[in-house]
């Protein structure tokens, strides 16, 4: 019933996160992913529903070309490369 209350949450927070809020139960991921846009971490856990704010998982995405990957890969310190 996690997802339950993850969903719960996150329309008490308003209909703009149930826009953007993602499920994975139909494959048996009971968990939620929220994308959102913003400036660090901390804005980004301010921004997560208050029920999963503690144990929310913060990782930035974004797209890369090939050659932009490879040189994250190849000039980043190991203890940053994830």
């Amino acid at each position: 019933m996690a997802c339950v209350r993850a969903i719960d949450a996150a329309a008490a927070q308003g209909s703009h996160y149930l826009t953007r809020v993602q499920f994975g139960c139909e494959d048996g991921v009971h968990k939620s992913w929220i994308f959102i846009d913003a400036e660090d971490e901390e804005d980004a856990r301010r921004m997560v529903p208050p029920v999963g704010r503690e144990t929310a998982v913060i990782v930035r995405v974004r797209q890369y070309t090939p050659d932009q990957l490879r040189s994250v890969h190849y000039n980043t310190p190991m203890r940053e490369r994830g």
